[in-house]
């Protein structure tokens, strides 16, 4: 195979992770060996091994996995590293499949990425299985042809912040608990605020007296005083949600509950810092409401984080969406071209038949029109790829497409080849589908066209194409077969030979650019269908299409 790719080049550096990802044995890996990558995942293990920031990136319907160094140490020891590199997701993260896969799912279908913030996703590593919290984002990473080929981690684990967080969370809560308890602990509960650098206030509700020791006077930017009122609170505090926030404290004092409430300080220097107000209601002898007692805490730290790890996101895929929508675009014009030369040849054609019409033979005349018959076939082709190579997302017209016409259509087209190699091609019956008729074409052009270019020496050619309908979880189903006695392949090639621009044999041997089978598998997967392949040298080649026979939505999918 003759791959036209350097790519060692994006695999540079990368501390540990890049040599791994350099030493490991892809020969003996679906993927296949990097030369053989598409330049996306190319692109964009560069992109992680070379980045500070933890990185994580499932590729392909298997989730095989990339990490770099950053994200090394939250794999610990005696876990899963290295043995994580390369390997299937669900295999790697038995434990947890059923929180992140659908998580993944919700990315790969095209939807919105995913945000997870101190999100507890236990995993085994140091020889058990541990509480681990994360912070996170899965991002949709494009293929070589638009499609969604992978998920993009972008993720921190939170474990100490959050653990940080509940033992202040239960330093709140055994203050509280001692202050209702005995008030004559309140000095060493001071201390232990302090040392957690904690707030605390007391608000006396039938006076609006409001009492708070130094360091929640900080967080809330309060001027020195011995007691403060709420009227003066509330014109200090930021003006954001006022209301909502007014209802979320009466409703805590009408039901005697916690209030809790976020909230945005201007400090001297102009900076803001974000605290969290959090306060118990306490009731007197009677059962009233009488005070709301409570803590700060100051979570700037975690907000700047979580600011940090929001623009990292949106850069990494502001880049990679460059690197697709370059790629996407060269399809176009490619294509965009080809539409000159293609209707100079028809115009000339059809010149060539005015004025020779008279002179021009029987068999001439039929020959032009074989020549116009099939500019106008190359002519329909080159539309089909631009509007199919424009956007993943591009619309195409879906109809009752009957495949025994588009087979019929396929030989016409390819009349003088087939004679030339003496080739037979049985059809059985096929039932009409539904989708674009125009790229189902491409698909059986290029398998029959193979079968055509592939072909024995001095043997003549033998294609069938079979078909039967099935039914699985009430939906039916076309199951197509396209076998022929060409020269067929090694079987380490059966899932190889539908990479873009993948070649098994040399250009000098056999003419061709590669794309063929590419575009064949992802017609099929725009039409929600699967294909795959199966050969042996000297034994010929067989492809296995299964396509449903109607369309959701009357629509074709998005990659």
């Amino acid at each position: 195979m003759q791959i036209h790719m350097d790519a060692s080049i994006f695999l540079q550096g990368g501390g540990e992770m890049g040599a791994l990802t350099r030493a490991y044995d892809w020969n003996k890996h679906p993927l296949g060996t990097p030369d053989t990558w598409p330049q996306s995942l190319l692109t964009t293990v560069s992109i992680i091994l070379n980045s500070r920031f933890p990185m994580f990136l499932w590729w392909g319907p298997d989730h095989y996995q990339f990490y770099n160094d950053a994200y090394r140490p939250s794999l610990g020891t005696n876990g899963k590293h290295p043995f994580a590199l390369g390997q299937k997701g669900a295999e790697c993260w038995p434990e947890i499949w059923a929180i992140i896969h659908p998580l993944m799912e919700q990315v790969l279908a095209g939807g919105e990425s995913t945000w997870q913030e101190d999100s507890l996703i236990p995993i085994y590593r140091n020889g058990q299985l541990e509480d681990v919290y994360w912070t996170f984002s899965y991002s949709a990473v494009r293929g070589d042809t638009g499609h969604i080929a992978g998920v993009l981690v972008v993720c921190s684990e939170t474990t100490r912040n959050v653990q940080s967080f509940q033992q202040l969370q239960l330093s709140e809560q055994r203050y509280l608990s001692l202050l209702q308890q005995n008030a004559s602990y309140a000095q060493r509960l001071e201390l232990a605020l302090q040392a957690a650098h904690l707030g605390s206030f007391e608000f006396n509700l039938q006076t609006g007296e409001v009492i708070c020791n130094e360091q929640c006077r900080i967080h809330l930017g309060l001027p020195p005083a011995a007691k403060y009122y709420q009227s003066e609170m509330a014109d200090i505090l930021d003006q954001a949600d006022r209301e909502e926030k007014k209802a979320a404290w009466q409703k805590a004092v009408r039901e005697k509950d916690i209030y809790s409430a976020e909230y945005q300080v201007k400090q001297a220097d102009g900076s803001i810092r974000y605290v969290i107000a959090s306060g118990n209601t306490m009731c007197d002898e009677a059962g009233q409401p009488a005070k709301m007692v409570g803590v700060t805490i100051d979570i700037t730290e975690q907000k700047l984080f979580t600011r940090r790890l929001s623009t990292l996101v949106s850069e990494r895929t502001a880049e990679l969406q460059r690197s697709n929508d370059d790629l996407l675009q060269f399809a176009h014009i490619t294509s965009h071209d080809l539409k000159e030369p293609v209707r100079k040849v028809k115009v000339w054609s059809s010149r060539l038949q005015q004025d020779t019409a008279s002179i021009l033979s029987e068999k001439g005349t039929f020959y032009l029109g074989k020549v116009q018959h099939a500019t106008d076939r190359i002519q329909l082709m080159i539309d089909g790829i631009l509007a199919y190579s424009s956007a993943s997302s591009s619309e195409q017209v879906i109809t009752d497409v009957d495949l025994n016409l588009v087979i019929q259509q396929v030989r016409d087209d390819m009349e003088i080849l087939i004679q030339d190699k003496q080739a037979t091609i049985h059809v059985s019956h096929l039932p009409r589908i539904q989708g674009a008729a125009i790229l189902l074409y491409q698909v059986f052009y290029n398998l029959i066209y193979n079968s055509l270019k592939f072909a024995k020496k001095d043997t003549p050619v033998v294609i069938s194409i079979e078909a039967k309908e099935q039914t699985e979880q009430d939906k039916k189903w076309l199951s197509i077969t396209v076998t022929d006695n060409g020269i067929g392949f090694e079987p380490e090639y059966n899932s190889k030979i539908f990479v873009a621009f993948a070649r098994l044999n040399s250009k000098d041997a056999y003419e061709g650019t590669g794309l063929g089978l590419a575009l064949c598998k992802r017609v099929i997967r725009r039409h929600g269908g699967t294909i795959t392949a199966a050969g042996k040298p000297g034994m010929g080649a067989a492809f296995h299409l299964l396509l449903p026979v109607t369309q959701e939505n009357n629509k074709l999918q998005h990659l």
